[in-house]
């Protein structure tokens, strides 16, 4: 999808102290078990995974990752209820998290833009509107969009997780000529260093979402929904009238026609402070 691996950060962030009483009645099935129960499996191409796992073996910073994810958590989750409702795999929620640390505003110095950090050529396949309201920045429209363009890839190779990470940040022509020269296989060596870091943040975030902590903020997060979609949102305002800023960050670019991401009751039971940051 993106060219290149760097971004402008400006960061999205979810406020993450829980509430211990309302946690402690929740079900058992959490968000971080059910994201590991589809686990993406890098086997395919042998020493490209062989490399993956033993930068992971060496990474430091698993549980940072894990922090992160866990303030983005409402978002992840809705990112996975659109995955699903399409028959694609929850795991590739997490690529918003490497794209742009689910900053709706984030543009890279190659002009990706929003969350899934869309490029032009890709948001006009998809028929998005690019001047004027980017429906890029629109996190509703954009994940709609994009889940599409995933279901494409995925069907394209026959769910090989890494040939789909590499076609979204380097695009599928390259990525299929690399399949085509070495029968099938990606090695290292066949791809740009940009790409590499990107299987590979791919893979360790999985890594820190999947290591259950004890008493992890995380593990402890009940498999909800976080955030609605609704037509009309102004219940939403006379209730918390508070928090038009996390509104107005969810719906960035709202166009005509577009339903509003508004969060519910389970997102105020387990975030509490102001949710959102920009820098």
């Amino acid at each position: 999808m993106r060219d290149g691996f760097s971004i402008l950060v400006t960061f999205l962030f979810f406020g993450f102290a829980a509430l211990e009483s309302a946690i402690a009645a929740e079900p058992k099935e959490k968000l971080v078990s059910v994201l590991s129960k589809e686990a993406p499996r890098c086997v395919r191409h042998a020493s490209l995974c062989s490399w993956v796992r033993s930068e992971i073996r060496k990474s430091s910073d698993l549980e940072t990752e894990r922090s992160i994810i866990h303030r983005a958590a409402p978002l992840t989750q809705y990112y996975r209820s659109e995955l699903r409702r399409h028959g694609l795999p929850a795991y590739y929620a997490i690529i918003p998290h490497i794209e742009s640390r689910n900053n709706p505003l984030a543009v890279s110095p190659r002009g990706a833009v929003g969350v899934w950090q869309i490029m032009p050529d890709t948001a006009r396949d998809l028929e998005m509107s690019i001047r004027g309201r980017d429906s890029r920045k629109n996190i509703v429209k954009s994940t709609q969009k994009i889940v599409l363009y995933l279901d494409r890839l995925h069907k394209r190779y026959d769910g090989d997780v890494v040939s789909v990470l590499a076609a979204y940040n380097w695009g599928p022509a390259r990525v299929d000529n690399v399949l085509k020269i070495n029968a099938g296989l990606i090695s290292k060596k066949d791809l740009p260093p940009e790409t590499l870091g990107y299987i590979l943040n791919f893979f360790k975030s999985w890594t820190a979402i999947k290591t259950n902590k004890i008493d992890d903020l995380l593990s402890r997060l009940p498999n909800v929904s976080y955030l609605e979609i609704v037509k009309n949102p102004k219940h939403y305002s006379s209730v918390n009238p508070h928090d038009q800023n996390l509104i107005r960050m969810l719906n960035y670019s709202r166009g005509s026609g577009y339903h509003w991401l508004i969060p519910n009751d389970n997102f105020f039971r387990h975030y509490s402070g102001t949710y959102i940051y920009i820098k």
